[in-house]
Formats: structure tokens, sequence, C-alpha cells
């Protein structure tokens, strides 16, 4: 999970997996799996606006 395009479709993987959670009453691991999807979507908004395409990319440090 490298580029902000990864990060953003595990996101919405992770959001279709909180949704099957939630419509089968596993309203604890939905909303668990939730809280990581607005932390993915974060992180891909992030890499957007500043225009990082490999967020984990350790030679820029």
């Amino acid at each position: 999970m490298n580029s902000s395009e990864e990060i953003k479709k595990l996101a919405d993987l992770r959001l279709e997996e909180a949704i099957i959670l939630l419509k089968n009453e596993k309203s604890n691991g939905a909303f668990y799996l939730l809280g990581y999807t607005v932390e993915l979507y974060l992180k891909y908004k992030i890499c957007k606006m500043l225009n990082i395409d490999d967020l984990f990319d350790r030679s820029v440090v």
C-alpha cells in the first residue's frame, strides 16, 4: 500500500466490508472498520492535496 490510489482502493474495500457487517447486525465490527476507513480516506486526501505519490517513500525523510 504505497500510492494514494492504493490507499483509496483499500478504503473502499474496508467500507464495503463495514456495510456488510452492519447489514448483518455486527455493529461493533462495522464501526471499527468505519474508523479505519476514515483514516485511510484522510491519508488519501492528504496525498492528493500535497501531490504525494508514495506516502511511505522513505527517501523523502
